[in-house]
């Protein structure tokens, strides 16, 4: 609702459910839809939980449980990246599924609309946002600074294609989504950390990554988002909307 909220205010039309071939019932097709010219850009969203408690690569909580003392936790950056490539992987499949349907023909657009309001505190940070590390494969960030000034003069990040597990440290989840034809057929990720207990009615926060190997990308800027990020070719560019 907070996504299509944002888009119909963005003056986008979206798709009733009885207009969609396949989906009168309700009971088939993607969340949202959206038609650009003779395409139709379809949306499929997702809201993970931080995982069970059997789960080793669960997103830690921040305090303990009837306590206010705070625990000091490295940041969770591998388990919520790990919570967002499980939910882009079961989207991408629902969306394969729908393709053999026929709901969605070749030439539509797919994305997948991913919160992290379940561990929205545990997913903030103030580099680059998770959800673009967990598709490209950035490691960890690397800071130059003037000894005597203490002043920032570069910013890079090493590299890493894959994102370890320690339930399974033999078999690590790949951080190429967006690097490889892994998820050729998704155009990008909508990204939010918003929740019912912390919508802010003075802006959004919807996060746009564009994927650089998707077979069908939407523009630039097609929707007003708070951050848009799109690879070039060498760097990857971020543009602030607000």
């Amino acid at each position: 609702m907070y996504l299509g909220t944002h888009l119909v205010r963005g003056r986008k039309k979206l798709i009733s459910r009885k207009d969609i071939a396949f989906c009168r019932n309700g009971d088939k097709g993607p969340d949202l839809g959206i038609r650009k010219g003779r395409r139709t850009i379809w949306i499929e969203a997702i809201a993970p939980a931080k995982g069970d408690e059997k789960n080793l690569d669960k997103v830690p909580e921040l305090l303990s449980a009837g306590t206010s003392e705070r625990i000091v936790h490295a940041a969770p950056r591998r388990q919520v990246e790990l919570r967002i490539t499980s939910a882009l992987y079961t989207k991408a499949q629902k969306f394969r599924r729908y393709h053999e349907d026929g709901i969605i023909s070749e030439k539509d657009s797919c994305i997948v609309a991913i919160s992290g309001g379940q561990f929205a505190l545990q997913a903030g940070t103030l580099g680059l946002p998770y959800v673009v590390t967990a598709v490209y494969p950035f490691g960890d960030e690397q800071i130059r600074i003037v000894h005597n000034t203490m002043k920032v003069i570069a910013t890079q990040f090493t590299f890493s294609d894959i994102i370890k597990r320690a339930a399974r440290p033999e078999d690590p989840i790949g951080r190429l989504a967006f690097h490889s034809d892994i998820c050729r057929d998704i155009s990008g990720i909508i990204w939010s950390r918003s929740s019912i207990g912390n919508f802010s009615t003075i802006r959004h926060d919807l996060v746009y990554v564009h994927n650089q190997r998707g077979a069908r990308p939407i523009p630039r800027r097609w929707a007003r988002w708070s951050e848009e990020y799109y690879p070039l070719a060498d760097a990857l560019f971020r543009d602030r909307q607000g």
